[in-house]
């Protein structure tokens, strides 16, 4: 009756474990937050059609096949960054249906969203500290002026230590941001929610 009883304890376990493992590696059935497609997705090239659903960028690749793009803030903004019915071609890091795109190439234009060592270009403290968020017009204004402070500390002050209040009276990026100070543009482009929706990336 004993071994009875472990043999059958022993098949339970084995049967939970093969469960949890299985759940685990099933990507299409769960809905993983951007850092987790990058590190576990597999590089590869997609081409499709783009799509707006659930307050969501898609790239559909045929009937049926739907891949959600993880663009980090700029899939969350009020303007939209593509336009929805155009071609577009991603190589990116496929893990089940979902795509953390390194480039997106649509309508003659190039978006840069992950690098190709799965670092997101919003992440200001990321690859390169923050380097490629100064001249990109496609990262938020909020990290290039965070970046220009940064350049801007003189002698003796830490990098990233606050300069001085000033504000950006230059071209502005299509979000509002033109002649803000620099403290309120940078609270705006923290990983917070976008609008009423939530925010995964």
């Amino acid at each position: 009756m004993k071994k009875m009883t472990i043999v059958l304890t022993m098949i339970a376990m084995a049967a939970l474990t093969a469960g949890v493992i299985a759940a685990d590696t099933d990507a299409s059935n769960e809905d993983p937050p951007g850092r987790i497609v990058a590190a576990r997705g597999n590089l590869e090239t997609l081409s499709g059609t783009l799509r707006w659903e659930r307050d969501e960028w898609y790239l559909s690749t045929g009937p049926g096949t739907l891949y959600e793009l993880h663009l980090g803030p700029y899939g969350h903004r009020e303007e939209p960054i593509f336009t929805a019915g155009a071609s577009a071609a991603t190589e990116g890091f496929v893990y089940g249906n979902h795509v953390a795109p390194v480039t997106v190439d649509t309508m003659g234009e190039t978006h840069r969203f992950w690098t190709s060592d799965r670092m997101p270009l919003w992440a200001g403290s990321g690859e390169g500290g923050g380097r490629v968020a100064q001249t990109s017009p496609e990262i938020p204004l909020g990290q290039r002026l965070a970046q220009q402070q940064e350049d801007q500390a003189g002698p003796g002050q830490p990098p990233g230590e606050q300069v001085g209040p000033r504000s950006f009276s230059g071209e502005g990026d299509g979000v509002g941001t033109r002649g803000a100070p620099a403290e309120e543009v940078q609270r705006g482009f923290r990983n917070e929610p976008a609008g009423g929706g939530r925010f995964r990336n």
